[in-house]
């Protein structure tokens, strides 16, 4: 079982040296959710021989994807610079928009809404009033491939952040394992 929580505490922390490459990458939200839910739930289930904790997960990895259908983390990039890339695009394109905080609203489009929020040195954008519309597919994939081309390069405080996390919990499990160990020695 000790094995489970290294190979979790050793995901969690090469997920964060990733991002300290600080390059810029467009994750579909649905994928990182199900990959966190997976590698947390990978040993329970494995040893598990009842039928409901897989239904369960099935169904946590069902919701999510329609949770998080059109939501999207674009890291090692600020609210500022994913703004300019998305203004720059809907200029291009003559798609008639208001800017909001936080969001920019389609006018030409019944004001569907593009939504993003920035934690720490990554920004969660959440396209999903306008996922039914045919401009969505354009306008991710152009999003995507602009940002690749900023040159900017910020601090990876998410990067740093999911390291420490990582260390922490490696940490926290041998110091619980540790005071096991030193409680059944009395």
């Amino acid at each position: 079982m000790d094995i489970y929580f290294w190979i979790v505490g050793f995901v969690i922390i090469v997920y964060g040296a990733i991002f300290m490459s600080r390059r810029k990458f467009f994750i579909d939200r649905r994928y990182e959710f199900a990959i966190f839910i997976l590698a947390l739930y990978m040993v329970p289930v494995m040893m598990s021989l009842s039928i409901n904790i897989y239904i369960f997960l099935l169904f946590i990895l069902i919701v999510s994807f329609f949770r998080f259908k059109g939501s999207y983390t674009v890291s090692n990039i600020n609210s500022e610079m994913f703004e300019q890339v998305l203004l720059s695009i809907l200029n291009e394109k003559n798609i008639s928009y208001e800017k909001q905080k936080g969001a920019v609203a389609l006018t030409g489009y019944g004001d569907k809404r593009i939504t993003y929020k920035q934690s720490m040195n990554s920004i969660d954008a959440n396209f999903k009033d306008i996922y039914e519309l045919d401009l969505y597919k354009t306008l991710k994939e152009e999003i995507k491939n602009r940002i690749k081309l900023i040159e900017e390069r910020l601090f990876p405080s998410t990067g740093l952040f999911y390291i420490v996390i990582g260390i922490v919990f490696i940490v926290f499990i041998l110091f619980i394992r540790e005071q096991s160990v030193c409680m059944w020695r009395f």
